[in-house]
């Protein structure tokens, strides 16, 4: 029966990149392991990304609405 490492339900993130990283600094054999979930949490990635895209947005519309002074 092979061994799984899951991703546990709130209890941190990237547990499954962490898993892999540690498995091969520590040259542990990985046959048979199935590491499950995702190794990269891309929600939080993208809900970041998308919050600079709109803060450079704003940001740059307001510079062109400025009035030019004499």
């Amino acid at each position: 029966m092979a061994d799984r490492v899951r991703r546990g339900s709130g209890s941190g993130v990237g547990e499954v990149a962490t898993a892999r990283w540690t498995a091969k600094v520590l040259e542990l054999p990985t046959d048979g392991v199935v590491f499950e979930g995702q190794a990269w949490p891309w929600l939080p990635t993208a809900l970041v990304v998308l919050g600079v895209a709109s803060v450079v947005v704003v940001v740059r519309t307001q510079r062109n609405r400025r009035p030019e002074t004499i």
